[in-house]
């Protein structure tokens, strides 16, 4: 790592509830204490509203397929009408 660099931590947690993620960030001096934190599918509903503090974010990873593309392209073939006729 090169001298300056501003390192930030992640968490990553498998929860036990669909919905909700519970955790706390350590007993440091300067920390706060976390308690909860809501998944973004229950942010949607208006009586749900996170209480976070703002120098912490809170991200939600999602399931992506990726597939290999061909190293060669399709040739695609084009007729005006007119020909065809």
């Amino acid at each position: 790592v090169e001298p300056n660099t501003k390192l930030y931590p992640a968490v990553f947690v498998e929860p036990t509830v669909k919905e909700v993620l519970q955790f706390e960030l350590g007993r440091i001096k300067n920390c706060l204490p976390l308690t909860a934190a809501l998944f973004p599918s229950l942010i949607r509903e208006e009586r749900f509203i996170p209480q976070l503090p703002s120098r912490l974010h809170l991200q939600s990873l999602v399931h992506c397929h990726w597939s290999r593309v061909p190293n060669t392209n399709i040739r695609c073939q084009q007729l005006k009408l007119s020909d065809i006729r």
